[in-house]
C-alpha cells in the first residue's frame, strides 16, 4: 500500500469503522465476507489471517468459526479501533504490512477483502502469503473487477467527488486474478463473481434508517440467489470477483 493510501485510511478510520455499525452497511459487508469464504466451502477457518483487516469486524462476524484470528492492516488508526471493539482472547490485531509476517507463521485460511487492488506488488504479496499457508489451506480475496462499463464509470466519478475514495487503485479481470493465483503455485484455483445489487451498500456509509436497511436486505437476498444460480451470467456484470486457491499437500 502506498503512503497516500495509508494516510487516507488513517484519516477516514472513524467513518470507515462506522460502516460495520450501521445495519444496511453491515448486512452487505457481512454478505461479501461470507460469500468469499463460501467460494472455498470454508466452514471452520482454523487459524485465520486477515490482510487489510480494517476495523476488525471479520473477527466478530466469524466468531466461533476460527481457532485463532490475526488481523493486520497498514492503518494504525483502524487497528486501534479493531483492538478496542473486536479484540478477544482468540482475536488479535497488528498494525503492520503482511509482508513482514515471518515465514514460520502458519495459517489454515488467509482472506483479503478489497486489499489487493491497493498493493503495488500484488504478485509478491501473494507469494509471501502462499508461503504462510499450511498444506490444504486456502488463500482468498474479494477484489473489484473491470468488466462492467457502468460500474467503471461510477468508480471514475466517485474518484472525482469522494475525498474518502482512493484514487490509487486498480481493477482486475477474471483472467488476471486467476493468473496471479496460479503463479503462486496454488491448486484448485477458481474465480467467481460477487455483488451486483449489494455492493454499493457495503461501500458507502449510509443513514441508519429502517428503509435503508430493508433495501440492503433485499439487495443481499437478490445477490445470494444470483450468485448461486447464474454465476456465469453474473461474472461480466458484478462489482467484484472472488479469487480462491488451495495449497497442495
Amino acid at each position: 500500500m502506498s503512503d497516500y493510501d495509508r494516510k487516507l485510511f488513517d484519516r477516514i478510520a472513524v467513518d470507515y469503522g462506522a460502516k460495520d455499525r450501521r445495519a444496511a452497511n453491515r448486512l452487505a459487508r457481512r454478505l461479501r465476507l461470507e460469500q468469499t469464504l463460501k467460494a472455498a466451502r470454508i466452514g471452520d477457518a482454523g487459524d485465520l489471517l486477515e490482510v487489510g483487516c480494517g476495523a476488525g469486524f471479520t473477527a466478530r462476524y466469524l466468531a466461533g468459526r476460527y481457532r485463532r484470528y490475526l488481523g493486520v492492516d497498514h492503518s494504525a488508526e483502524l487497528v486501534a479501533i479493531a483492538m478496542a471493539e473486536n479484540g478477544s482472547p482468540t482475536a488479535r490485531f497488528s498494525a503492520r504490512a503482511a509482508q513482514t509476517l515471518p515465514q514460520d507463521a502458519r495459517f489454515d485460511t488467509i482472506v483479503m477483502i478489497g486489499v489487493l487492488h491497493h498493493v503495488d506488488d500484488d504478485a509478491g504479496l501473494l507469494r509471501h502469503l502462499a508461503g504462510l499457508l499450511r498444506p490444504g489451506g486456502w488463500l482468498l480475496a474479494n477484489e473489484p473487477q473491470s468488466a462492467n462499463p457502468l460500474i467503471q464509470l461510477s468508480r471514475h466519478v466517485r474518484k472525482r467527488v469522494d475525498a474518502a475514495y482512493s484514487v490509487e487503485q486498480r481493477y482486475y479481470t477474471a483472467g488476471e486474478l486467476a493468473g496471479l493465483w496460479r503463479q503462486t503455485g496454488l491448486a484448485d484455483v477458481k474465480v467467481v463473481p460477487q455483488g451486483l445489487f449489494s455492493t454499493p451498500f457495503a461501500e458507502v456509509l449510509l443513514p441508519d434508517l429502517a428503509p435503508v436497511g430493508w433495501a440492503a436486505s433485499l439487495a443481499c437476498a437478490f445477490d445470494r440467489g444470483l450468485e448461486a444460480t447464474i454465476p456465469r451470467l453474473l461474472k461480466p456484470l458484478s462489482w467484484n470477483l472472488i479469487a480462491a486457491g488451495r495449497k497442495a499437500g
